[in-house]
């Protein structure tokens, strides 16, 4: 597994929401600032990773990293906004974290994104966040054709007091789970 910082190598980056651009966030929703994780001397020391398998599952990158597969699939997260779900959300009334997961297929292969799989923990003590359902989140259900990308938006649980999460995305079947971890404020 490759990994490539996205866009900038900087400690901290200013996350946006990601909207139709015409429209304002809810008033319970806040843009959040994510820090990206340092890596490890065994990481190499520059970002990058090199495993056998697809992507190796030990293996953390920054929130705001792109995770590029032998096949040639990219998985990158963006757009992390703190938020609380509705009453009428699974769970309800839960303070997340929503962000939008982005799966360019550079590979050869149609995929089938109903079976990415999406997890999430938060805090220093590794607490398991549940992933949240609720209006404007999306569940994919379609494929992705080879050249094509899609962006999925998502959330899971992040208590207001937690500024650690570890979300870990596998596009299909077929990938290793990508982990991406760091600091939101």
């Amino acid at each position: 597994m490759r990994t490539r910082l996205a866009a900038a190598a900087t400690a901290a980056l200013l996350l946006t929401a990601c909207g139709d651009g015409g429209t304002e966030a809810p008033s319970t929703d806040e843009t959040v600032t994510a820090e990206q994780e340092t890596p490890t001397p065994e990481e190499g020391g520059d970002g990058s990773t090199e495993g056998s398998g697809d992507a190796p599952q030990d293996e953390a990158v920054g929130l705001s990293e792109t995770v590029e597969y032998d096949s040639g699939v990219e998985v990158r997260l963006t757009g992390f906004v703190r938020s609380v779900s509705s009453d009428v959300a699974s769970p309800p009334d839960t303070p997340y974290l929503r962000f939008t997961v982005v799966v360019v297929n550079g590979g050869r292969e149609t995929m089938d994104l109903s079976e990415m799989i999406i997890g999430c923990m938060y805090g220093e003590t590794g607490r398991e966040g549940e992933q949240i359902f609720d209006e404007g989140l999306d569940f994919p259900t379609t494929h992705l054709r080879p050249g094509r990308s899609a962006s999925v938006t998502a959330g899971c649980e992040l208590p207001e007091e937690e500024t650690y999460a570890q979300i870990e995305v596998a596009p299909d079947f077929d990938s290793d789970t990508a982990i991406f971890a760091g600091h939101v404020e």
